[in-house]
This record gives C-alpha cells, structure tokens and sequence, in this order.
C-alpha cells in the first residue's frame, strides 16, 4: 500500500477517533517499544498535556510536534510566557487530527497518545507508542500514573514527584478549611459552554471528582449522557451554584449566559451563583488544581474560606516556575471583569495597599 492511500485511510479514521478523545479519564502501555526507550530524545505528543509536560520539562526541549488541539489551551495563558518556546513547536496536519505521513516523518521514538489514536497509529510500526488513558472510577490514581509517566519521558521523574508531593499537601490542607457535615455543602451542576450553546454534561465530566475534593456536591452525578441543556432537567435538580466550563478559544461571555430568559427561573440564576470557571489546563493539575481547588472552595463557601486566592496564584508561579505573575494575569485568568456581577466574586478583586 502506498503511503498516500495509507494516508487517507487513517484520515478517516481519525476523524471518528478525535470525537472519541477524553478530556476526562490513565493508564499507560509501551506499544512496540521497552522502557529503554525512557527518557525520550524525540518527542510526539497527540494528547492535550503541553502545558503539564512543559511545566515538567521546563520548556519544549525533544517535542518535535504536536497536534493542534493541544496549543489551544495555553495560548495567551502564563505558561505561554515562562517557555515562549511553546510556540515554535511543529504542527503535526493542518487541522484537529494528526497527519500519518507527518509523524512517520518526524521521526519520534515516543508518541504519546490517547487509546483511540493509539488503534490506528500503532498501524504505521512507530518504535514507541505510550497510550495514555484516564480512569474515572479511580480519577487521582490515574492522573499521577499520567504525570509520573511525564516524569519518565522528560527524565525529570524527581521534579514531577516534588510537584506531585506539593499538590497532595495543598489538597489536605484544604480539606481541613471545608464544611465536613453533607447538610452544609452546596450542590453544584457543570454546563459545557460552546459558542453561546448550553451544554449538560454526564456525571462523569472531569470536574466530577473535583468538586467532590472542594467540598461540593456533584449534582451531576446522576446525568448520563452530554446533550443540548434540557432546562426542566435542570429545574429538577435546582443546584446552588453552576459552574460554566468553556472550551479554549471559546469566546462566550457570562452576559450572553445570564440573560437568557428561559435559564432566570433556576434558583441559581435568581441567586448569582452562576460563575465561569478560571482558565486552567489539561494535565498540569499538580500545578493548577489547587489554584482550581481553591477558587471553588471560596466561591462555595465565601463566609468560611479565608480571603487567599490570589496569593496562592502568586506564590504557585513564583514557588514552580520562578515566574511573578501580574494582577492583570490574575484577573484574566479567573475571569474577574466577566464573573463581578456574579455574587461574592468582589472578594476577587484586588487590595489596596494600605495607607
């Protein structure tokens, strides 16, 4: 077969496959390839991880490419800033998939790829292909098999521990500030925002098990599948609060949200606690999940937490990355113009220094 007609095939295929790709849930085989191939010289990375294998890495040192999704995220963030090599990086095809003929040429002695990609690349006899898979049941669990196996592939494995080391710290000492009895946590439902579309998402969306480590409750644990948001399903939930999740380069305000009339009749809406989430990436939870973990446990509970989230952005920056974050890069990235009608979210904004 020649390589061109291989070519169109895999197109094909990836074309179903990218609609399968997960945001959500690892665990981690060497296709083709031993362990010996650790740490990695040459680099191809098809899954949505640049900004968590940048931040182990320090930069973009062995990424010979990289598919487009994944720049998406970290364009115009911080991150984008520490390691300006990011955008020099490849672009493997000119759309969402990767282009077979381009990644046979760049050589790679590891790719890392979802299992879906992994199907059909594993076709063209690539040395080392190391799938990556997220398991919702056991959602932490997998992500640091992910994050170690970052650690692995850089040759930075101590770097990812002590990043991982600092991310469980954060978390228990988060655990003790939050409400322990069920009576008192809120209820809260994620919606998918795209191009102005409400989107319900099923119960086990990424933010799932995040929620649950901020003290909340999923009200969403019960929806099955992704949909166009149904607004009787809603009402019949009547959630505290609603988180909305927008995706990279989505450029859907909280006004085109809020005023919506068929949505003013959710409790939620009546009440100001509807909130877009901060900007925050995929595969970098060590690093930005407190910062996540953190605003949402002041959001839900603003009488409770201590007043804290901006210094914890200051200090994440400068503790990992030796990087002084602006205000100006706090404010973008908790969306703090969009999200001041909401309630509470004036405890966001900056303090004067005293007199």
């Amino acid at each position: 077969m020649r390589l061109s007609t291989l070519s169109v095939s895999l197109f094909a295929a990836f074309a179903a496959a990218i609609l399968a790709l997960s945001l959500f849930s690892p665990i981690v085989r060497i296709m083709g390839a031993s362990s010996n191939v650790l740490p990695a010289e040459r680099v191809l990375i098809l899954q949505d991880i640049l900004s968590g294998y940048a931040t182990v890495n320090k930069g973009a040192d062995h990424i010979v490419g990289i598919f487009k999704p994944a720049v998406r995220g970290i364009k115009n963030e911080p991150i984008d800033r520490i390691y300006p090599d990011l955008d020099r990086i490849p672009i493997t095809g000119t759309n969402d998939i990767p282009d077979p003929e381009q990644v046979l040429r760049l050589r790679p002695d590891v790719v890392l790829i979802s299992i879906w990609q992994a199907r059909y690349l594993d076709r063209l006899g690539l040395p080392g292909l190391l799938q990556m898979k997220y398991d919702a049941q056991n959602p932490i669990q997998s992500r640091e098999e992910m994050w170690n196996l970052i650690g692995d592939v850089t040759g930075k494995r101590d770097r990812a521990t002590t990043l991982e080391g600092r991310y469980i710290a954060k978390r228990r000492a988060l655990q003790g500030q939050l409400p322990s009895i069920a009576e008192q946590r809120v209820r809260v439902v994620y919606v998918h925002v795209d191009q102005g579309t409400w989107w319900t998402t099923a119960g086990r969306y990424y933010l799932a098990y995040k929620l649950e480590l901020a003290g909340a409750i999923n009200a969403s644990k019960d929806i099955k599948f992704t949909g166009m948001t149904d607004l009787e399903q809603l009402l019949l939930i009547d959630p505290d609060v609603i988180l909305l999740a927008a995706n990279p380069g989505d450029h859907t305000t909280m006004q085109e949200v809020v005023c919506r009339p068929e949505f003013r009749s959710l409790r939620a809406m009546r009440e100001r606690r509807v909130y877009k989430l901060p900007a925050h990436t995929y595969m970098n939870e060590p690093v930005e999940d407190p910062l996540l973990l953190r605003w949402m446990a002041e959001v839900f509970y603003p009488a409770r937490m201590p007043l804290r989230l901006r210094d914890e952005y200051k200090e994440t920056y400068q503790e990992v990355y030796g990087y002084a974050i602006s205000d100006d890069e706090i404010d973008g990235a908790i969306f703090l113009e969009e999200n001041l009608a909401s309630a509470g979210y004036e405890r966001f904004t900056r303090r004067k220094p005293p007199t």
